[in-house]
């Protein structure tokens, strides 16, 4: 999934790239950059737009992504289906063009690459999946450029002719995509991983119930002192809040109590300076930081005090996943150095597409449906500092997780008792 960006930093990224732009890309009748457009055609949503200006213009398709973007958000698809599109035909060109040594799209003959990639003959380690879906997206941007372009005037289709991906003979790629054999070998895969879980599918609805109803806990603790933020104005940030769960008998949940403290961006910022990067590189840009940005609350898990003497507290099952920068896009950003230790511990976890553990990398933690777990700004909404948690004794004889964590932004962290019920898989 690809991370939201800030309207106002597309705009102006969006407005260098199209300089770059052949004027007839930057007035495309019957879309949102129509000169003559009331409104009536939506715009390509703006990380469609940054996906476009940071990845596919200044290579050989790039005119055509454009163009296919724009004539397909004005058909309303949606900005994560259309990312999907253009992702997997950038990535799949530019290895194409690679392997068969092309430079221009005007070498492009898909009469003869296309069912020659299809076959196996251009890229063998693809797998047939993968060509089949590259096939579904580059036939379906095709057609729906060929639409657009038999409504236009007559004198407006040679203008726009060479930017639409050209569609090959049909006689030479039917039969080749071999999606019935893909689609069973899925479900195959599917029933498998099924049977795999049916055996432990109560003890998984019980551990989803039991993590559900500790996120409603902190929810509500957390919404209380968002509350308070808001009764008592920000003068008061850092606030600190707490609250008790477990009981005393309990083996699932000793009795403990759990410290936070709320911020927002200044605050954090100013006790935490080393953790503003992103901060400095923007300002070195000369962009802005938004007024939401700046607003947004932040919590941090300060520590997790046992009441039991002599039982270790039970802290959140998902810090891991936060001290190995693992939730959002995060696994998939970053130097090369930086993303292997990630895939490695994916892999070792089962987290992988297909047989190959190498073929593709993963991020099993994004997504952008509501009610998941999830994390906006590219995982920005989790910042780290200061040290790992660790055990401390406590004066009362009990014992004290101690350690900044990340802060999960305001009205970023969701909860959905099936959500948790699938993600209990993983023990993490």
């Amino acid at each position: 999934m690809t991370p939201p960006v800030l309207v106002r930093d597309v705009d102006a990224i969006w407005a260098e790239a199209q300089l770059r732009l052949p004027a007839a890309l930057r007035a495309i009748p019957m879309t949102a950059s129509d000169p003559m457009s009331d409104g009536t055609w939506p715009a390509p949503a703006p990380e469609v737009r940054f996906h476009l200006a940071r990845r596919a213009l200044g290579q050989p398709w790039g005119g055509h992504l454009v163009l296919a973007a724009f004539v397909l958000a004005a058909r309303r698809l949606q900005p994560n289906t259309l990312i999907g599109y253009l992702g997997n035909l950038h990535t799949t060109f530019r290895e194409l063009f690679g392997e068969s040594g092309l430079s221009s799209m005007d070498d492009w003959n898909p009469d003869i690459l296309i069912p020659a990639y299809q076959d196996g003959e251009l890229l063998p380690t693809h797998s047939q999946g993968r060509r089949t879906l590259f096939w579904g997206h580059y036939s379906s941007l095709a057609n729906h450029g060929r639409r657009w372009l038999e409504a236009l005037p007559a004198d407006l289709q040679s203008t726009y002719r060479p930017y639409l991906l050209r569609m090959p003979d049909p006689f030479v790629v039917n039969g080749r995509s071999k999606q019935i054999e893909v689609l069973r070998r899925q479900q195959a895969t599917r029933k498998a991983e099924v049977a795999a879980i049916v055996p432990y599918l109560m003890q998984i609805r019980a551990q989803a119930h039991f993590r559900f109803n500790r996120m409603e806990r902190f929810r509500t603790a957390f919404q209380a002192a968002c509350k308070e933020v808001k009764r008592r104005g920000r003068k008061v940030l850092p606030l600190a809040f707490s609250y008790e769960e477990g009981t005393a008998s309990s083996k699932a949940l000793p009795r403990q109590r759990l410290h936070f403290r709320l911020w927002d961006r200044g605050t954090y910022l100013e006790a935490h300076p080393e953790a503003d990067r992103r901060g400095r590189r923007r300002s070195r840009l000369h962009i802005r930081t938004s007024a939401a940005t700046r607003l947004r609350l932040l919590v941090e898990l300060v520590s997790v005090e046992s009441l039991r003497p002599g039982v270790e507290p039970d802290t959140f099952w998902f810090l891991e996943l936060l001290e190995r920068d693992l939730l959002g896009s995060r696994p998939l950003q970053g130097t090369p150095d930086e993303r292997a230790p990630k895939q490695a511990w994916l892999r070792s976890w089962g987290y992988r597409y297909g047989d190959d553990p190498q073929s593709r990398q993963s991020s099993p933690f994004a997504t952008g449906f509501e009610g998941h777990p999830r994390v906006a700004g590219g995982g920005r909404s989790l910042c780290t500092s200061g040290r790992s948690a660790r055990r401390e004794p406590d004066t009362g004889g009990g014992t004290v997780r101690r350690g900044r964590v990340r802060c999960a932004r305001r009205g970023h962290l969701h909860h959905d008792s099936n959500a948790y019920e699938r993600g209990t898989t993983n023990p993490h």
